[in-house]
């Protein structure tokens, strides 16, 4: 994926990295949207990343809104969240306070992690400041703009903007704490024969119940595209694929 030359040519701005932090250090291919991103884990790198395991990250984009967040299920989240640094220029410079729920830690047997994250308010103006003194802010937004300066020069006009859903493969008791948790959160709920739908502001997620264990996860990831990409074509990524149908969208089928 790494090699891919439609990523790094037309797709998105991004980079391969090694993040060092206190607790722990890994090696990643980052694509980078407008508000999200996209990441993929080195797992021949790091013994505790399972193969084929996938991770859904949800960010905040006001500081304390994470605690909000966080109380709206206290028994997926009854700690406070600590504080992820990242190394930067021999020094360990705050960057975002992490919320895992119980029902899906880190590592989690069942193929599919998920956490919230705050970015910290003094993470901008400590990790590359830019020359000119620009005010630091907390928003998804603000952090990739960051990212994406600190990166070598990507496509001229990246097709990617945003990802805005996601199919994942739970099984029942997973499913049913997503469930819960999605609605705490205020998403809606609509339920099907085959498959249940959770409808957030910026983000839907589709809901199935895996047919294996080995199929659970994340199985495929909705993107929004530039507007001017109106050629259909596909695209062999490794072991994925990613479809566009011309109408400014996109599916990458893991």
């Amino acid at each position: 994926m790494a090699a891919s030359e439609f990523l790094r040519q037309e797709f998105a701005p991004g980079e391969t990295r090694t993040t060092v932090r206190a607790d722990a250090s890994y090696t990643g291919l980052y694509l980078y949207g407008i508000h999200t991103y996209c990441e993929f884990l080195d797992a021949r790198r790091d013994r505790r990343l399972v193969p084929g395991a996938s991770g859904l990250a949800l960010g905040v984009d006001r500081i304390h809104d994470l605690g909000v967040a966080a109380a709206g299920a206290p028994a997926e989240f009854p700690d406070p969240p600590p504080l992820i640094t990242r190394e930067f220029d021999g020094r360990a410079v705050p960057w975002f306070f992490m919320a895992t729920p119980r029902s899906f830690p880190l590592g989690d047997p069942g193929g599919f992690s998920m956490w919230l994250m705050e970015y910290h308010s003094h993470f901008l103006a400590e990790w590359r400041p830019p020359p000119a003194v620009t005010p630091p802010g907390v928003t998804r937004r603000d952090v990739l703009q960051r990212y994406v300066a600190a990166c070598a020069p990507g496509p001229a006009a990246a097709l990617l903007q945003d990802v805005t859903g996601l199919t994942i493969a739970l099984d029942p008791v997973r499913l049913a704490a997503l469930v819960t948790l999605a609605t705490s959160w205020g998403y809606q709920v609509r339920p099907g024969s085959r498959s249940t739908l959770l409808e957030g502001p910026d983000l839907t997620l589709q809901v199935v119940e895996a047919a294996a264990a080995h199929a659970r996860g994340i199985r495929s990831v909705t993107l929004r595209l530039d507007p001017s990409a109106s050629r259909a074509t596909r695209y062999r990524v490794g072991a994925t694929e990613i479809t566009i149908p011309g109408d400014g969208t996109a599916t990458w089928t893991f």
